[in-house]
């Protein structure tokens, strides 16, 4: 029988609706049919004997490739309304599937000729992470349309499982997730749960969400996610009892809501505290996240975000840079973050003095390119300030014992940094007590070079796949700490 799969692969790229070969009148057989009819053989194939099938897919690579391109826009060759469309749409999404298992997952170790086989088609196919981000909008909102119980079920995994795959090849060239996936993914995800035989679905969605999220250079999907209504849907997938570990999205989702855009963007579909009961001492300690950590950071975050930052109490906290008087009560902050002054006049005397070296406002707060926004940047330090605040006894006993370990090298022109870590906000945020030698670095408050017995602050922040260090405009002299 696997004598005739090179001449299947030769007729079905002249039947195959993608290379446009054939002219068809309405009175001739309809795209789906031949759609249909190319799915099933290649999936009958990909059922065959694994030692046959490797030395087949590298003959005719053009198998791999045709199977990508009916993947890839399959939504527009089915009619929506045919009763055979949820089994062709199962069929064109296993034997991806199966494709991909073969070739790439590391389970069944593949050579990297296998691997580059597989890549080298998926980028002929789609081209570009855009493409993908597209084709993957038009399917899942296609799928939805689907109402024939009995394959549906494999249809939804196979389809989340292969967008996940394939989003997380780095040689297709790289693109922002768009909003309208992100809300595609959650919008099915809650089709999925409605139904019992689906529900497993869509824990899977919920898992690919994760990867598109993580897979962000900043925290913008987010935004997406909580505006459909990942939360109500966590929620509510946890309620269904599901076996299924979603702690990679909870860990996400309570990230991002230490940023203010996620904040209000959770805010408008909840903007009340959410009953939750409280977390034991026991719980602190366990490996397994739900909806309830999310909640619990929501409520932090909340409290902080209605008191001192929409009072911006930032502005009577922090003090002007500039050396000359008189000042002002209140004060703004640079758009560097790194910064304060009290008026316009204070803000370019210290401009012309010295802050035109250092000042970073053509990299956005930060110097993060935009990740976060000024607002954000405020409540971060907001949140660092309560937290040193909060836990003063603590550090000052560390920043003791490390003078007392380290007093010759302190003697210097060094610095001690206190290093708060908000990349993991589901956890219990945690810090350290660092030497710096901060020499060419870009250092808050507009200092220059270090200056013995001043303590730094530096945060580390989740933004999407990225884990960010940076310096906050916030500093203690050691005698604070240690009298």
């Amino acid at each position: 029988m696997h004598a005739l799969w090179p001449n299947i692969v030769k007729w079905s790229a002249v039947l195959h609706p993608a290379r446009g070969r054939l002219q068809r009148t309405s009175a001739q057989r309809s795209i789906g049919h031949d759609v249909t009819g190319i799915a099933q053989t290649y999936l009958t194939i990909m059922g065959s004997d694994a030692s046959l099938i490797k030395p087949f897919l590298h003959a005719h690579p053009d198998a791999v490739l045709q199977v990508l391109e009916l993947w890839l826009h399959f939504p527009r060759y089915l009619p929506a309304a045919a009763l055979e469309t949820c089994g062709c749409a199962y069929a064109i999404g296993v034997t991806a599937l199966a494709m991909y298992d073969v070739l790439v997952y590391p389970a069944n170790r593949p050579t990297p000729q296998d691997r580059a086989l597989f890549v080298n088609q998926l980028c002929i196919a789609v081209g570009s992470k855009k493409t993908l981000y597209r084709a993957a909008v038009e399917q899942t909102d296609f799928l939805t349309t689907l109402r024939i119980p009995p394959l549906r079920p494999m249809a939804w995994d196979n389809h989340f499982g292969f967008i996940g795959f394939v989003v997380d090849v780095p040689e297709l060239e790289g693109q922002n997730i768009p909003g309208k996936l992100i809300r595609s993914v959650v919008s099915a995800a809650r089709h999925c749960l409605n139904s019992r035989e689906t529900q497993y679905s869509a824990a899977l969605g919920l898992k690919l969400l994760a990867t598109l999220c993580m897979k962000a250079k900043d925290n913008r999907p987010l935004v997406h996610a909580f505006k459909a209504g990942v939360f109500d849907l966590l929620r509510d997938a946890e309620s269904a009892r599901l076996d299924f570990d979603l702690s990679e999205l909870v860990r996400l989702l309570c990230a991002g809501l230490l940023q203010i855009k996620v904040i209000r963007a959770f805010h408008r579909r909840h903007p009340g505290e959410i009953a939750v009961s409280h977390l034991g001492t026991q719980e602190l300690t366990r490996q397994v996240f739900t909806w309830t950590d999310v909640a619990h950071t929501w409520n932090s975050s909340r409290q902080r975000y209605l008191g001192s930052h929409r009072r911006r109490e930032w502005r009577q906290t922090d003090h002007c840079a500039n050396a000359q008087g008189p000042h002002n009560r209140l004060v703004r902050v640079c758009p560097c973050a790194s910064i304060f002054y009290c008026s316009g006049s204070c803000q370019r005397l210290h401009w012309a003095a010295v802050h035109w070296e250092s000042c970073m406002a053509t990299q956005g707060a930060w110097a993060m390119r935009g990740a976060i926004s000024l607002a954000d940047a405020m409540f971060v330090q907001d949140l660092v300030r309560s937290y040193i605040a909060d836990r003063h006894a603590t550090i000052a006993a560390q920043i003791s014992a490390q003078m007392s370990r380290k007093r010759g090298l302190l003697a210097d022109a060094t610095n001690l940094s206190i290093h708060v870590d908000f990349s993991d906000a589901v956890l219990t945020p945690r810090h350290e007590i660092r030497v710096r030698y901060p020499y060419g670095i870009n250092l808050p408050l507009g200092l220059k070079y270090p200056i013995p017995g001043i303590v730094l602050v530096e945060v580390s922040l989740r933004l999407g796949t990225t884990l960010r260090e940076c310096y906050v405009p916030l500093a203690f002299h050691v005698k604070d700490f240690v009298g």
